[in-house]
């Protein structure tokens, strides 16, 4: 629908700047969004590892809001097959369940990965980090879910 160039100007600055809103349901909205930037931008190298940035950035993020959107975010990478990317995602999952002191984003990682698991099965089995995502979701350092 949109031209590549009007989603690089436009639409990627204006949806996560709605990343950012207080209101849950926008972030929930724009994060959601994402995949769709990425599918739109993915033959300008630039323009989708700029995308990738950003929300890998969420990652860090202080704010449990922008780590919640990171969860999402790569979610729906990793149920749209952006293959390359499941790897990284896991092991970043890893390193935030490890770090994590707000249950909701353990909560988060929680559902997405019984979902994917669910959709995907044996394939999530072929990533070494998805048995620690496991383990560290069975580990003390998560007992809220």
């Amino acid at each position: 629908m949109f031209k590549t160039e009007t989603v690089v100007v436009m639409l990627i600055p204006l949806v996560f700047q709605l990343c950012n809103d207080q209101v849950a349901e926008v972030r929930g909205t724009a994060g959601s969004q994402i995949t769709h930037l990425l599918d739109k931008v993915k033959e300008d190298d630039s323009a989708f590892q700029c995308v990738l940035d950003t929300l890998n950035g969420f990652a860090l993020s202080s704010t449990y809001s922008q780590r919640m959107l990171y969860v999402t975010g790569t979610s729906v990478l990793i149920a749209s097959d952006f293959r390359t990317f499941i790897q990284k995602c896991f092991k970043t999952w890893v390193f935030l369940l490890q770090n994590e002191k707000v249950p909701n984003v353990v909560i988060r990682i929680a559902e997405v990965m019984s979902q994917q698991a669910r959709e995907k099965g044996v394939l999530f089995q072929s990533y070494s980090h998805f048995r620690r995502l496991l383990d560290e979701l069975n580990g003390a350092s998560c007992m809220a879910v």
